[in-house]
């Protein structure tokens, strides 16, 4: 929920943020995506 809650500070989308939270929950590390948030919350971005 704190990841939620401060997801507004950082301009993040609900949906990016859940994203994120999955995918490091599963311990995804790169992903494919056009979008910096995903660099920003710390994944390597492809294309890059």
């Amino acid at each position: 929920m704190a990841a939620l809650a401060t997801a507004g500070r950082r301009d993040l989308t609900f949906v990016d943020c859940v994203s994120s939270l999955v995918m490091r929950g599963s311990g995804v590390k790169t992903v494919f995506a056009f979008d910096e948030g995903f660099r920003r919350q710390g994944f390597a971005i492809l294309p890059g």
